[in-house]
């Protein structure tokens, strides 16, 4: 016969066991969840960093330049038109 003390103590060890490892997994899973919220932080940080980024990377409008050249060959008269550069002329012949 099996003394009722033994198994007493099997039940009572198979019961810790059991709450510990319950224990353990409760544990494990506090720390997964502390983990996903972290990584969605991170996540939600580098978000916003890539939308600062879209933003600052706007085109930059380029200055006219002023054509004075054009004015003064006109004032001056068609003799002197001849002496600037061709681009010079081909604006000048589409006005």
């Amino acid at each position: 016969m099996v003394k009722k003390s033994c198994r007493r103590r099997k039940r009572r060890r198979k019961k810790e066991k059991q709450k510990e490892d319950w224990e353990k997994e409760e544990e494990n899973g506090k720390k997964e969840e502390e983990n996903e919220k972290k990584e969605e932080e991170n996540e939600k940080k580098e978000k916003k960093k890539k939308k600062k980024k879209k933003k600052k990377k706007k085109k930059k409008k380029k200055k006219k330049k002023k054509k004075n050249g054009r004015k003064e060959a006109c004032k001056e008269g068609k003799k002197e038109i001849f002496d600037l550069p061709l681009f010079w002329l081909s604006a000048i012949g589409r006005q």
